[in-house]
């Protein structure tokens, strides 16, 4: 398996949720990459925070509570009773901004750039090289190349 097929795999091999084959195939390409199991770590971090956060429940007439503003919203039109579906009791937006904050700070944890091969530093080095290629790639000249770089050192 390579990066892009472990990527989307890591929340359920944390979770346990991954059946052999592929749990081994996982497994196998974190022993040698290193950035993988830096996002694995990360979000492993990120599940156990989510975890230790307080269990919330709602007020048991939630449901018809929600039903009720999207009738009265339906009734008043989309545009006045879809912000009326935001006047949600406080401990609802406390819970969201915890969420959307432990997003951020998910997001803003993982890394953005990746390390730079050595063979590519050495192609961008050199890419003024390749300006005229297309210029040059068909010229017959090429062909007695080798000779010419013989003559030089003669």
């Amino acid at each position: 398996m390579n990066c892009k097929e472990v990527k989307p795999e890591l929340v359920a091999y944390l979770d346990g949720e991954l059946e052999d084959p592929v749990r081994s195939q996982v497994e196998a390409h974190l022993q040698s990459c290193a950035d993988c199991r830096a996002e694995r770590d990360v979000l492993a971090a990120t599940l156990k925070s989510v975890a230790s956060l307080p269990a919330t429940r709602p007020s048991p007439n939630l449901a018809e509570q929600f039903w009720a503003r999207f009738q009265e919203a339906r009734r008043r039109g989309f545009k006045a009773g879809f912000l009326a579906l935001f006047k949600w009791p406080r401990p609802v937006w406390v819970g969201a901004a915890a969420t959307a904050c432990l997003l951020a700070a998910v997001l803003l944890a993982l890394p953005r750039d990746r390390p730079a091969d050595p063979a590519e530093k050495t192609i961008a080095g050199h890419m003024d090289l390749f300006a005229d290629y297309e210029a040059i790639k068909n010229l017959d000249i090429l062909e007695d190349l080798e000779y010419i770089q013989a003559l030089d050192e003669v």
